[in-house]
């Protein structure tokens, strides 16, 4: 495992902020620039407020941002199968209509796709959304404070062109994402342990002194994550 390592740096069924269409990303894209759809997705025991900042900084920077809620789901619910799999299957049908409503080309080409970030269980939901629905394709996923496990197969992924880069932040004092894995099953630590692949599509980058939100801030979205979604 391969792990890049960085010093630490000081309801309603989504939301959705934009500042361009479908049709003007579309014209992006065909003259090869970067992505400038972001979805986001949060974790359990929140209404996921860190996307309002992540919004902030992302318009700043041309990005149509959407942020998929699905309100707050408590401990107890988490640990049962069927509350996980609902937001799932809602994911799924949340992400078909946002992929219409602005007007992308869900195609096999990257260029012309969302990228995602997730944080904690909704890293789980959308690497399990993608494993169901074949017809979900992203451009790049950015992964922080994940449970998904550290063996997941997204080989299987690479393979059917639904993603072209996973970006999986790991914090080293990140102790849910190590503890999750004992307590409820499909889980596993990759937030903190990073993923077991040699894939150089699929990379780790640890942060030392990092916990499990530590990443939920404007200055490591703009100085972290906003190069990843720029990478052509």
């Amino acid at each position: 495992m391969k792990i890049a390592r960085s010093n630490r740096e000081g309801g309603s069924s989504f939301t959705r902020e934009s500042n361009m269409n479908g049709e003007q990303h579309h014209s992006r894209s065909k003259r090869g620039l970067a992505p400038r759809v972001l979805f986001s997705i949060h974790g359990i025991r929140t209404y996921g407020q860190w996307a309002q900042t992540l919004t902030k900084v992302m318009v700043n920077h041309g990005f149509v941002v959407s942020s998929f809620s699905y309100g707050y789901l408590s401990f107890a619910r988490f640990l049962l199968p069927s509350p996980r799999q609902q937001v799932t299957d809602h994911f799924a049908e949340w992400f078909r209509a946002q992929v219409k409503d602005l007007g992308i080309c869900n195609s096999a080409e990257p260029a012309d796709r969302p990228s995602i970030i997730a944080h904690s269980f909704g890293a789980s939901v959308v690497a399990t959304a993608l494993q169901e629905h074949c017809d979900i394709r992203i451009d790049k996923l950015i992964l922080c404070g994940s449970i998904i496990p550290c063996d997941f197969d997204w080989e299987t992924l690479f393979d059917r062109r639904q993603i072209e880069l996973i970006h999986n932040e790991v914090g080293t004092r990140d102790i849910w994402a190590d503890l999750v894995r004992h307590l409820v099953s499909g889980t596993g630590a990759s937030g903190r342990r990073g993923f077991n692949t040699a894939n150089e599509r699929c990379k780790n980058e640890q942060y030392e002194g990092y916990g499990h939100c530590d990443y939920l801030k404007p200055s490591h979205i703009e100085k972290r994550w906003l190069p990843v979604l720029l990478r052509s």
